[in-house]
């Protein structure tokens, strides 16, 4: 597969006066994307602004599957393939766990359609617990099931911030591990970190941002060993 599934240039980002994201380009292609950065740099609110969700105001240009979706509504953009794993899961506490995969499925043409079942082949873990309220499982598991609702809505890209936020070791190894399998079955994933291992395990490249701007890119190989950098922007 060649071309990009999403390119963002010159974007812009605001929460009333104050200026977040200060001219951000970034492509993606049929990968996986690390953007890494301290906390308060913009990393979160560039995952919104790229779906369109309010907060932030937006200037710029937002490409997404060769269309332009600068000015669409986040409802649009999400139907055109774009999945979204929010920063704290935001799990349903009325829903079990197969009742957030029923309710948030879409079938679509063209590529596999990821069902619940699907999920649950991906995350075992899951099918045994299916009847149990999604915000009564562990940390790992409820993050496997945001990862699951995003799934099966059958997106081209999936965007996701801080994944490994709050998890066990073994949990994190899980889920970034069901990650490049999703890589490997072409879905595109743009993934926001602040775990420099936990990035390293999944993305072939890498973005740093220093607020709000992508101050350095390099492959992850070679970013994993340039220490300088490496301490110069996210202090490890």
């Amino acid at each position: 597969m060649t071309g990009d599934v999403l390119s963002v240039k010159g974007l812009h980002a605001y929460y009333g006066t104050s200026h977040v994201l200060q001219g951000v380009d970034l492509t993606v292609g049929h990968e996986c994307v690390a953007i890494l950065g301290r906390n308060g740099m913009g990393k979160t609110t560039l995952l919104r602004a790229i779906l369109g969700l309010s907060p932030p105001k937006r200037r710029g240009t937002i490409r997404f599957d060769g269309d332009d979706v600068t000015k669409r509504p986040s409802h649009h953009v999400a139907r055109r393939g774009l999945g979204y794993v929010p920063q704290g899961r935001r799990l349903f506490p009325s829903l079990s766990v197969h009742e957030h995969l029923v309710i948030t499925h879409r079938q679509t043409d063209g590529h596999r359609d990821w069902t619940p079942d699907a999920v649950y082949d991906l995350f075992p873990e899951l099918a045994e617990r299916r009847r149990v309220s999604g915000t009564r499982l562990s940390g790992g598991e409820q993050q496997m099931l945001a990862i699951g609702r995003a799934l099966v809505t059958n997106p081209k890209l999936l965007m996701m911030d801080e994944p490994s936020e709050g998890l066990a070791p073994v949990a994190v190894e899980r889920v970034l591990a069901a990650c490049t399998k999703l890589v490997d079955a072409g879905i595109a994933i743009l993934l926001v970190e602040q775990n420099l291992r936990a990035a390293q395990m999944v993305a072939g490249r890498v973005l740093v941002m220093l607020t709000g701007q992508v101050v350095h890119q390099a492959p992850m190989a070679e970013f994993a060993l340039d220490h300088e950098t490496k301490k110069r922007y996210l202090g490890v």
